[in-house]
């Protein structure tokens, strides 16, 4: 699958994408805000979006998600150290393919890779 990193801390999302290239999925750019992530997803087309939820900037990614999935079809995983229940309902109201809470731990981000590839009908 064709993936986008949403996350603001260059370092994580620099961890997070030599992860999904190991996975076998191609990285096809990364963003650190919800208008970068609208852009580079315009420009890239990937089938989904790993997002962060607390972003730099106006928007938060579950903003972000949002717009990818209402403007461009594009789904995402949230990966995001917050998993209090409020925020945790408004992001599965946008209807995340999965909500993985930091530290990523690279069987978890397997199994959600592999489950959103499946729900999108992609070839892993």
């Amino acid at each position: 699958m064709k993936v986008l990193v949403v996350e603001d801390a260059a370092i994580i999302a620099l961890d997070v994408a030599n992860r999904v290239k190991r996975l076998g999925h191609t990285v096809t750019g990364t963003a650190a805000t919800a208008a970068l992530a609208l852009e580079k997803a315009r420009e890239t087309s990937p089938d989904i979006a790993l997002m962060d939820i607390n972003l730099k900037g106006d928007q938060d990614g579950i903003e972000a998600a949002s717009l990818l999935a209402g403007e461009l079809g594009i789904r995402c995983i949230f990966v995001t150290a917050y998993s209090d229940r409020g925020m945790r309902e408004r992001a599965l109201a946008v209807r995340p393919l999965g909500y993985i809470v930091k530290p990523i731990r690279d069987a978890e981000l397997k199994a959600a890779l592999a489950a959103a590839g499946a729900a999108l009908g992609a070839v892993d």
